[in-house]
């Protein structure tokens, strides 16, 4: 075969190659591009649809600020320390935590604390304490002691829950007790 022919023949083979290789890129990207406007089409369908803001919750002390109890030491102006208090690691997110079944909790994406669930405890806590015993020396820990404590509350959350639409459980293990400091005469 002369030299002329087999040069022909190979640039013949190569322009196949390349028709055959760029066709398979050509069909890769059509395949990408599909997808891409499949997965475009599925945002855009779905913009369509309503999005629901999730909601925000917190505690509230018992008795609103303007009602006073009736005292239960009217004579003593108690200082109550508080903590410290524990809680389940699974209620440390902000999302709020319904049980489904005896073993299974579900974690709810749209319903949230609208702070720490921590912090809102202890503060209602201090709240209501200090609203039922009629004093406002009432400390939450971690905070520097800056008076003498009569008492201190200490708390182990030992249930927080509840079910969608029903009741809520509230299982705590709680002490008091008084601690050892100098109190003057």
């Amino acid at each position: 075969m002369p030299l002329r022919e087999i040069g022909s023949d190979l640039r013949d083979t190569v322009k196949e190659v390349k028709d055959i290789t760029t066709s398979k890129a050509l069909r890769r990207s059509i395949a990408e591009l599909e997808a891409t406007l499949r997965r475009v089409g599925k945002t855009v369908r779905n913009l369509d649809k309503e999005v629901v803001p999730p909601s925000f919750y917190t505690l509230n002390a018992t008795l609103p600020a303007t009602e006073k109890p009736a005292a239960l030491h009217p004579d003593q102006d108690l200082a109550v320390g508080i903590g410290p208090v524990r809680f389940p690691a699974f209620l440390d997110g902000p999302q709020i935590v319904a049980r489904t079944t005896h073993n299974q909790l579900r974690v709810d994406e749209f319903h949230r604390w609208g702070g720490s669930l921590e912090d809102d405890f202890l503060r209602v806590l201090s709240e209501n304490l200090g609203q039922l015993l009629d004093t406002s020396r009432i400390l939450v820990e971690p905070a520097e002691v800056r008076f003498p404590l009569d008492f201190r509350v200490v708390a182990d959350v030992l249930k927080f829950e509840g079910t969608l639409g029903g009741d809520a459980v509230f299982k705590v293990r709680w002490g008091c007790w008084t601690p050892i400091c100098y109190r003057p005469s």
